[in-house]
Parts: structure tokens; C-alpha cells; sequence
């Protein structure tokens, strides 16, 4: 049987139709994989950007750090905004941050030396630490306990919470 104009015609128009859905389904997929890539690699910059840069145990450096070099400024920027209140519920500003500080530390400079941070509670946002300053020769020695929050996804010391013991 011989093929007429109608049948080739057909199979054109089906081959062509097939053709377009196939390009389509590549088109998608490739998309779909971009997606899949971007994410990967967005997971993996905040997994170790949180390990590296925004981490509780990096927090808690910097602010031994600030506290020992007696920088409010830092201090009052590694508090919880949130949670910088008095017991009345007040806002703390910075300069009555820094005035509770000289008055915490008899307006000495610390000298923490060497310390141990050991994690005493973990839950997502939420950190609570012990310090412990055992450097004989430090200034400040014993045990200084923190409480971190996550506040708008970076870790904060929580405000008056720093206790020496």
C-alpha cells in the first residue's frame, strides 16, 4: 500500500507535536535542576556561614572579646535587642549599658585569659553556656554563665543574663 499525501502529512503533524513536548519536558527538567542546584548550594553557604561566622560559640567570644577591651559599643550590639530591658520593662540604651558594665566590673579591664566554653542547654534558638575562666593569672576567674538567642537569625547575648559566679 502506498503512503498518500494524507498520511504523511499526519505523521508530520505528530512527529512535530512529539518533538515540541519533548523540548518542553528537557526545557523543565533543565529548570527543575537549576532549582535544585540553587538550593544546594544556598543550604550549603548557611550551613557554614552559621558555623563559621554566626555561631553561638563564635558570639560568645566576641563578646568576652569586647567585654575584656571594655568596647560598649560592640557589647551593647551583641545584646538581644529584644530582650535589653530593665525589670520595669524599660528600654536599656547603650550608655546605661555601659554604665551597668563599669559598674559590674569596678570599672577594671577584665583580663578573661584562657576559658572553656561548655554548652549547658541547647534548643534551636536558644544557648545557655558556662564560661569557665581558669587562667591564674587573669583578672576574672570563675564561672560566667549566658543565655544566646537567635534574634532575626543571629545569635545575641541575652541582657542582664551574664552572671559571674
Amino acid at each position: 500500500m502506498a503512503k498518500g499525501p494524507e498520511s504523511d502529512s499526519l505523521e508530520e503533524r505528530w512527529g512535530h507535536r512529539f518533538g515540541q513536548v519533548g523540548r518542553g519536558i528537557q526545557i523543565i527538567s533543565i529548570l527543575v535542576l537549576a532549582v535544585i542546584l540553587y538550593m544546594g548550594v544556598d543550604l550549603l553557604i548557611g550551613f557554614y556561614t552559621d558555623k563559621t561566622v554566626n555561631s553561638p560559640e563564635k558570639t560568645v567570644d566576641l563578646y568576652l572579646d569586647a567585654l575584656e577591651r571594655n568596647s560598649f559599643g560592640e557589647l551593647y550590639d551583641l545584646t538581644a535587642q529584644s530582650q535589653l530591658v530593665d525589670i520595669y520593662g524599660r528600654e536599656v540604651t547603650e550608655s546605661e549599658l555601659r554604665d551597668h558594665f563599669e559598674i559590674t566590673t569596678n570599672e577594671h579591664t577584665l583580663n578573661f585569659g584562657d576559658y572553656e566554653v561548655i554548652t549547658l542547654e541547647k534548643d534551636q534558638d536558644v544557648r545557655y553556656f558556662s564560661v569557665q575562666i581558669a587562667n591564674s593569672s587573669s583578672t576574672a576567674q570563675g564561672e560566667l554563665l549566658l543565655k544566646l538567642i537567635k534574634e532575626d537569625g543571629i545569635w545575641k547575648v541575652v541582657y542582664p543574663f551574664p552572671i559571674i559566679r
